[in-house]
């Protein structure tokens, strides 16, 4: 597996407000990762030309907060 190859320790996917495709396949993908393998993911969703100051402190809080979570679980 590419992931384990890569040592792979975990996945930020960035999701489409309202896709359902993408929606879906996150879901999927997120699923594989976590139960099979074993990594973190953080799903983001949002719009690229919806973007402001509130939501920058919101998505830098979100993956601070994950990384934090990763280095924590590795550390185990």
């Amino acid at each position: 597996d590419v992931c384990r190859d890569l040592h792979i320790d975990a996945v930020v996917q960035y999701l489409h407000t309202g896709c359902v495709t993408t929606g879906g396949l996150a879901q999927v993908t997120a699923e594989i990762l976590e139960k099979e393998l074993g990594i973190s993911v953080l799903n983001i969703q949002g719009r690229q030309n919806d973007w402001n100051e509130d939501k920058e402190r919101e998505f830098q809080k979100n993956v601070g907060e994950f990384v934090d979570m990763c280095i924590a679980n590795k550390k185990r």
